[in-house]
């Protein structure tokens, strides 16, 4: 149970570093 929590919140850090950087990537653009 912990383990997966930690993957979880792992993977949601994840996802949103990925989206900071989409949306830097798309300041830049427009």
């Amino acid at each position: 149970m912990k383990q997966t929590d930690v993957q979880v919140s792992h993977e949601a850090t994840t996802l949103a570093e990925q989206l900071k950087d989409f949306g830097f990537i798309v300041s830049l653009v427009v």
